[in-house]
């Protein structure tokens, strides 16, 4: 059931007319309010330079926890078997700011979010934070606009349906969590990690950042981010130190639909 839509509409101009048509296009949704997708789609930098009261930071918010009760709710119902922490684990994967990223590149959304001209310039179509407020903030349109049901109908395409035959929530883990469990396990230093270089313009940069075990370079990386390198990195070290020989937490899990008949 649909909440009733209490956003005021405002005219809108032929550019953001064309990001809504899309958006309802790419989504296959078509919105009782057009404002509320407007609003949605609308980064701060845009609403500031356009004059809009509102941006999607609120509807951004709702959609966060609405994301995380419907994702929630299917691995729960899916994994039966699976413990309190797997499923805590394997949510945090499916609710992160990257894979969120990459759902709202993959529908399209990030062709469509209105962004302000500087905010343009510098790269922010391509900014995973940003595309994954958008998507959330979609989201919490699409919720209020049409319903639980439309929200549960669109995560199950864009989301839930890579959770089947996903690695375990080890596999899943960020790499440099997993080199740091490796290193303590091993009885050896923490990683620390240094940015060998910056390389590219100011609005794309690469970073190349190595990372040290006992002072030993073990693995590097490149990315268009710190954070992104840093991960490459300490990806790179955890195959070196050998781990995954070891065959930690290799086996997917399988959801209870998918099991054998008793």
């Amino acid at each position: 059931m649909a909440y009733p839509i209490m956003c005021q509409e405002e005219q809108m101009k032929p550019s953001e007319i064309d990001a809504v048509e899309r958006t309802e296009q790419k989504l296959e949704i078509v919105f009782r309010s057009k404002e509320l997708l407007r609003r949605a789609l609308t980064h701060r930098s845009y609403a500031h330079e356009a004059g809009l009261a509102r941006t999607n930071e609120r509807l951004e918010l709702l959609g966060d926890a609405v994301i995380g009760l419907v994702i929630t709710e299917e691995l729960f119902l899916r994994f039966a078997e699976m413990e309190e922490g797997d499923l805590s684990q394997l949510k945090s994967f499916l609710v992160s700011r990257r894979f969120q990223a990459k759902a709202a590149r993959e529908l399209g959304i990030d062709e469509c979010m209105l962004l302000g001209v500087s905010e343009e310039k510098t790269g922010g179509r391509r900014r995973g934070s940003i595309l994954a407020g958008v998507l959330e903030a979609v989201i919490g349109a699409v919720y209020l606009d049409s319903g639980l049901e439309c929200v549960k109908q669109l995560l199950q395409n864009v989301i839930l349906n890579r959770a089947e035959g996903l690695a375990s929530p080890w596999e899943l883990k960020d790499p440099k969590s997993k080199l740091q469990e490796l290193v303590q396990g091993q009885g050896l230093s923490q990683p620390s990690y240094k940015v060998a270089s910056v390389t590219g313009p100011d609005h794309r940069p690469i970073f190349t950042v190595i990372v040290l075990v006992g002072g030993k370079e073990l693995g590097s990386g490149k990315g268009s981010s710190k954070k992104e390198a840093e991960r490459v990195a300490a990806g790179e070290a955890f195959t070196v130190l050998g781990a995954r020989g070891q065959g930690v937490g290799s086996a997917p899990y399988r959801s209870a639909a998918a099991s054998p008949a008793e």
